[in-house]
């Protein structure tokens, strides 16, 4: 049987999951990822795996999510600010999310949530400048939502380090 820890650290990430396919959802219609849905899930992640960390003496592996939440975000935000028209501010606050998320499970998890999330956008924008120019569209001027790549990168090395 599981212990309380584990209970708990699976409700976290499966709130977690439910608002990522919600994000996905509204980033690719809208453009767009609200603070709505963003910041209740830094509560959440701040909250369950606290008490995680509590419950299974795990407070070095809090404070690397909580390191990785604030470096991420950072660089992302340093990334915005250099050029505020290719990422948007809520892609800036998703990253702080994801690195506390991804944090948990160690740097080579947020590395490679983020090469992943990087790889798929590169070869999805690649994908739409080839098929733009093929029909003979313009592809300039086409716009790619970063925030479901940063989450199916997230997932996909979360889904790795819990296997």
């Amino acid at each position: 049987m599981a212990d309380s820890g584990s209970i708990v650290q699976w409700a976290t990430y499966g709130v977690f999951a439910a608002d990522s396919l919600a994000l996905g959802v509204v980033d690719l219609r809208t453009r767009r990822l609200p603070s709505a849905l963003l910041y209740p899930l830094y509560g959440t992640g701040l909250i369950g795996l606290g008490t995680v960390a509590l419950l299974q003496h795990r407070q070095p592996a809090l404070a690397q999510a909580v390191v990785a939440m604030a470096l991420v975000a950072a660089l992302f935000a340093a990334v915005w600010w250099w050029n505020p028209q290719g990422l948007g501010f809520g892609d800036v606050r998703l990253a702080g999310l994801l690195g506390l998320y991804l944090g948990w499970w160690g740097a080579p998890a947020v590395f490679a949530g983020l090469f992943v999330a990087c790889v798929a956008a590169a070869v999805a924008a690649v994908a739409i400048i080839v098929v733009s120019r093929t029909r003979g569209h313009a592809w300039r001027k086409k716009t790619l939502p970063y925030g479901p790549f940063l989450l199916c990168g997230a997932w996909v090395a979360i889904v790795w380090q819990w296997r």
